[in-house]
């Protein structure tokens, strides 16, 4: 160390300077008696810049002490261990991988990193995710390959990180996550996510903070008491969805002025649908359906407000017949409820064409067996809810087969359709309609206008001569 009054030499002028504040003086030291300048003299600081300098180095290295603390900390926070679990080597004395094993031969004449990290066995390689070749994972979306860390479960899958970023997407009411290139959909209000469930769409309605609910009943709603229009007791409730205009109160109230202040009909939400509502009748007669019910102002108020129905893609009509009008008694209404199955499993070529649907996956048939058995019955009365005849209501029955419709012809042909199909349940045996054709059908439909002409739009009339067989059937 130098002494106070040391200060490196110029060597353009006759002055001292220190090399960091360059203060100078004409006092030298480095001096020789003659005034010439000491090879020897050193270059060096003054003695307040040396102890600045000595200060700040001590501080630097006082850092780096605690970094180093920071970092073995941080190590074994992440491993919750200092040593390697297989040899018992400290991480100090040498490097340990990811899974806090030792990457240094040990005692058993290999690294103790090339221990399976699910099953526990060495082995000569591992992949880089520490997996041998039996416990190795890999993404069921691109077969990449997974960690145990750095996965995700979508439905019954595995997928990495990348594509749960890319397609992944997490349902706002059930918590599961899905895979949104296929299914989901998103609250139209609030843009939440949906896993496309219809209990997860419906349950949102309760909690979407955005909706307008008001002349919107929420899906499950029942309403107390149900109001009977006509002389029953053969009462039809029919459900018709429209989609495409979205879940809006405005739309609904337009579409209400209709409903004698919901005396006729109201309106729930549908988690099935896309953007649109769901439109329920009061219990009603069929001539009630014909003659009383505004299902012109309905369908037509619809249209203007932009929905679709049979365009949509989406919709269905279902038609609820109470189980009243099939029996006075439970073993008369089951009677009748085997026969409408049959009839619908010996007719559905037909049935299915004239209901205008492109798949099934709401209204499956649900007799399936080649011949006609009491276990083939008893097996179709418990396929659950979404079946061409849902029975799985307590006081209805309901035809979930056909297609949505705003066409007014198609409307009421349909509920004729159904009218007929319970006409010959009721009058007919098991073993009649197990052989009867579709001229059968038709002919229990003769006092339907509309039900007739729509028959013989979607050819189902089967040609000329079928007027000239029905006509000989009725003594014409």
């Amino acid at each position: 160390m130098t002494t106070q009054n040391e200060q490196i030499i110029c060597h353009d002028h006759d002055l001292a300077y220190c090399e960091l504040c360059h203060s100078r003086t004409h006092d030298c030291p480095r001096r020789n008696g003659d005034g010439s300048m000491s090879a020897s003299a050193p270059f060096s600081d003054c003695r307040p810049c040396e102890d600045n300098r000595l200060q700040r180095r001590r501080a630097e290295l006082d850092a780096q002490r605690a970094d180093e603390r920071r970092r073995v900390a941080q190590l074994d926070a992440m491993n919750d261990r200092a040593d390697c679990p297989d040899c018992g080597v400290s991480r100090m004395t040498t490097a340990l991988d990811n899974w806090g094993r030792c990457l240094t031969p040990s005692g058993v004449g290999a690294a103790c990193s090339r221990t399976c990290n699910d099953c526990g066995q060495r082995f000569e390689s591992l992949n880089d995710y520490g997996h041998c070749d039996d416990c190795a994972r890999s993404c069921d979306s691109c077969d990449a390959p997974i960690g145990a860390w750095d996965n995700y479960t979508v439905g019954n899958e595995r997928w990495c990180e990348s594509c749960y970023s890319n397609d992944g997407a997490m349902c706002a009411d059930c918590g599961n996550s899905y895979d949104s290139s296929r299914q989901g959909t998103y609250c139209g209000q609030c843009d939440e996510s949906l896993c496309g469930d219809d209990d997860c769409a419906e349950r949102h309605v309760d909690r979407c903070p955005y909706r307008d609910t008001e002349g919107i009943h929420r899906y499950n709603y029942i309403p107390q008491p149900f109001n009977f229009l006509g002389h029953g007791p053969r009462y039809m409730g029919v459900e018709l969805e429209i989609d495409g205009a979205g879940e809006n109160a405005e739309h609904a109230r337009e579409i209400l002025a209709h409903s004698d202040n919901e005396q006729l009909f109201y309106i729930k939400s549908d988690g099935s649908l896309d953007a649109g509502l769901e439109i329920v009748t009061h219990p009603a007669t069929l001539k009630f359906h014909m003659d009383v019910m505004p299902w012109e102002e309905i369908t037509n108020t619809a249209r203007a407000l932009g929905y679709r129905s049979h365009q949509a893609g989406t919709c269905g009509l279902h038609v609820h017949v109470s189980r009243a009008a099939l029996g006075r008694t439970h073993k008369a209404q089951e009677l009748t409820v085997s026969r409408l199955l049959i009839l619908i499993w010996r007719h559905w070529a037909e049935l299915w064409k004239f209901s205008r649907r492109r798949d099934d996956q709401w209204c499956r048939q649900q007799y399936s067996d080649d011949k006609i058995s009491r276990y083939g019955l008893d097996d179709a009365k418990n396929r659950g809810r979404y079946t061409a005849l849902n029975l799985t209501n307590q006081h209805t029955i309901e035809f979930r087969l056909f297609r949505g419709s705003l066409n007014m012809t198609t409307l009421r042909a349909t509920l004729q359709l159904v009218d007929a199909l319970l006409d010959v349940s009721k009058t007919r045996s098991i073993a009649w309609i197990a052989r009867s054709s579709w001229l059968d059908i038709i002919e229990a439909g003769f006092g339907h206008p509309e039900l007739m002409k729509y028959l013989d739009k979607r050819g189902l009339a089967y040609g000329p001569q079928s007027d000239e067989i029905l006509n000989d059937r009725r003594g014409n």
